[in-house]
């Protein structure tokens, strides 16, 4: 090698500022989980909250067909067994400081389906598909018949696809999110100047 080096870790002066300088990026590391932990909680809440009143972000949802109504116990879109609600939750990762707020894609309902699915079908909705007509969709069917007092006719013994429009959307978490932004933002705000961060 030829030449000579030139550095500032020898100079006392530097060391002190180096140390105030990771102590005040600690601080801020500290200050920053606790405000992105506090907004992911609150969006947790309000996300909850719109699915209970069945009116995320003031939105409300369209109204259940009569044929799906007579296969529940409640009117309440997406609160039927209450997997839905009970799987949305918040995840915090420590090496980037961010979160995670929604449906995991590991959470199972008491049947063992996921119900990231089904939070997919119901936040964006499906286009119209074909269902298959077996068995047990025919004593569905009958079952539909008898429920409606003869509303719902049975399926004739030549039928073998039956089309579904589609599941309309039924979001939660977008019009949830949109409402609160600005006092998720406000939050943030407090910690990363006031742009309110990347939410």
């Amino acid at each position: 090698m030829a030449g000579f080096s030139i550095g500032i870790g020898g100079i006392s002066g530097f060391k002190v500022a180096q140390a105030r300088m990771a102590g005040a990026v600690k601080n801020h590391q500290r200050r920053a989980e606790k405000v992105v932990r506090r907004v992911a909680l609150m969006a947790e809440r309000e996300i909850k909250l719109g699915l209970k009143s069945g009116a995320p972000g003031g939105e409300k949802f369209k109204p259940l067909a009569a044929s799906t109504l007579l296969l529940r116990t409640g009117s309440k879109p997406l609160l039927d067994t209450g997997s839905l609600l009970r799987s949305v939750s918040t995840t915090y990762e420590k090496s980037t400081m961010s979160a995670f707020v929604g449906v995991h894609r590991t959470k199972k309902a008491a049947d063992g389906r996921s119900v990231l699915n089904l939070a997919i079908i119901h936040e964006f909705g499906t286009k119209p598909f074909v269902i298959e007509v077996t068995d047990g969709v025919r004593r569905l069917f009958w079952y539909l018949h008898f429920a409606s007092n003869g509303a719902i006719n049975p399926l004739s013994p030549n039928k073998t696809q039956i089309a579904h429009p589609g599941v309309p959307a039924r979001p939660f978490i977008r019009p949830t999110i949109t409402k609160i932004r600005p006092k998720l933002q406000a939050e943030v705000a407090k910690v990363y100047g006031a742009n309110g961060g990347p939410i």
